[in-house]
C-alpha cells in the first residue's frame, strides 16, 4: 500500500517487537511523529481524484488484462501475479541454476528495453536478510495515465528484449 495513494505508508501485521521497529523505523516518523504534510497534501490529493473520477478504476483494470494477455507466452518468461494488478512480476520460465546468472539475464532484457525508452526494473530483496528469497524478476507496473500505444509498444519492446537475450 506504500504507493497506492501518492503518498508513503502502510499496514503492520506480526509480533509486537517486529511492527514496533517497522513504526518506528517507516519514512514518516524519521522526518517527525506524523505523516510529512506534504505526503498527506499527496494523499488527500489522490483520494479526491479517486472520488472525482470513479471511472479510472475500470480503465485501469481493462489496462491491466490487456497487459498481461500481452506478455503471455514470451518464450522464456513467465508473468506472475493477477490480472487485475497493475503491478506484477516477469520471471525466467526456467532458471539456469545460478541466482546470479538468472539476475544477469534478467538485467540484460531490462536494459535493452531501457534503451528503447521502456522503463522497467528488477525487483529488489536484502537478500542476506530474506527468509524465503523470491525467484528474481522483473517488476512491471500498469498506470491509468498510460496509452493504449505505450502498452502496446512496452509489450512487444519486452517480447524483443526477451527473443535478443534469452534464444
Amino acid at each position: 500500500m506504500e504507493n497506492s495513494l501518492a503518498s508513503v505508508g502502510g499496514f503492520c501485521c506480526g509480533r509486537s517487537f517486529v511492527i514496533d521497529h517497522q513504526r518506528l523505523s517507516g519514512q514518516g516518523y524519521c522526518f517527525s511523529a506524523s505523516l510529512p504534510p506534504l505526503l498527506a497534501a499527496a494523499a488527500i490529493e489522490a483520494l479526491n481524484i479517486m472520488e472525482e473520477n470513479p471511472g479510472i478504476f475500470l480503465v485501469l483494470k481493462e489496462k491491466c488484462e490487456r497487459i498481461h494477455k500481452a506478455l503471455q507466452g514470451i518464450s522464456g518468461l513467465k508473468v506472475v501475479g493477477e490480472s487485475l494488478s497493475p503491478a506484477f512480476h516477469l520471471q525466467l520460465t526456467d532458471s539456469t541454476g545460478s541466482r546470479e546468472k538468472d539476475v544477469k539475464l534478467l538485467q540484460e532484457i531490462v536494459n535493452h528495453c531501457m534503451n528503447r525508452s521502456i522503463a522497467l526494473t528488477q525487483a529488489r530483496y536484502l537478500e542476506k536478510e530474506e527468509k524465503c528469497l523470491p525467484p528474481p524478476s522483473i517488476r512491471v507496473v500498469v498506470t491509468v495515465e498510460q496509452t493504449d500505444g505505450e502498452l502496446e509498444r512496452a509489450a512487444r519492446t519486452i517480447k524483443e528484449a526477451a527473443r535478443a537475450v534469452l534464444l
